[in-house]
């Protein structure tokens, strides 16, 4: 598998993309990167550790209230911890604390840093 033939050699997802042949479908990258650093949607994350935003999955109102809210691609977040019954979840982001339901921040994809 591609992934497997180019991972062991490299560290972080520039040195793979620059030595990937120019053929690569984006696909591919993605599962690269994947490898590198696990992309998990924030509902899988852990309290009290750090991610980066990579995209919103969600459309129309969804997708916009929660950019709205700063969540947007780059941002960087942590996860502060969830209610007792598991929803919603406590996050921080920019000094600003947030709590997203599990259903939305199902549609968040996250890499941890």
């Amino acid at each position: 598998m591609i992934r497997d033939r180019y991972l062991p050699r490299y560290e972080t997802v520039n040195d793979v993309c620059r030595s990937v042949s120019k053929g690569t479908t984006e696909e591919t990258l993605l599962l690269i990167r994947h490898k590198i650093s696990p992309i998990v949607k924030l509902s899988e994350g852990e309290p009290g550790k750090s991610y980066r935003v990579l995209r919103i999955l969600g459309r129309g109102m969804v997708k916009r209230r929660i950019m709205d809210m700063g969540l947007v691609p780059g941002a960087r977040l942590r996860i502060l911890g969830e209610a007792p019954l598991g929803d919603p979840m406590d996050v921080e982001l920019n000094g600003t604390f947030l709590s997203i339901r599990k259903k939305e921040a199902s549609l968040i994809e996250v890499e941890e840093l």
